[in-house]
């Protein structure tokens, strides 16, 4: 009998527990992309949304990236950089179209850092017409 009530109580534990402790650290990051935040001269009527949801605990994201009035986008990148500077790229994605999220597995180290210090890093994308970059925006926690 004993051991019985243990052995229930246990599992009720570890019933009203398991939500918790599936629960991962997410993490929103968001940026406003323009043709005017591109340091090397962009696309002037250019513009875009970046948002990311970070799961920290399993180094994974997914992200929606949308440009409005570009050509064709090849591809994005985050960089390394703070405004008004160029920096080395540390991620690559490609456009999302339509609100749709891409899920991918990122470098822990990488993820981490750039969720720390979210200003630290731009979201730029590439197009047919300005290879060095069409619209950029800064990171944001959001």
């Amino acid at each position: 009998m004993i051991k019985s009530k243990f052995l229930a109580a246990c599992l009720a534990c570890a019933v009203t527990a398991a939500p918790l402790a599936a629960e991962a650290k997410v993490v929103r990051l968001v940026a406003k992309m323009n043709g005017a935040s591109e340091v090397d001269g962009g696309d002037a009527d250019g513009a875009g949304d970046f948002s990311v949801h970070a799961d920290l605990d399993n180094s994974y994201l997914c992200y929606s990236l949308t440009t409005r009035a570009t050509a064709q986008s090849t591809v994005a990148h985050i960089h390394a950089g703070a405004a008004g500077s160029n920096g080395p790229p540390v991620m690559r994605f490609q456009e999302t179209y339509w609100d749709n999220d891409i899920c991918m597995f990122v470098e822990r180290d990488v993820l981490n850092a750039i969720v720390a210090s979210p200003q630290s890093y731009y979201v730029n994308v590439h197009t047919t017409e300005n290879a060095s970059g069409a619209v950029r925006g800064q990171l944001k926690s959001r």
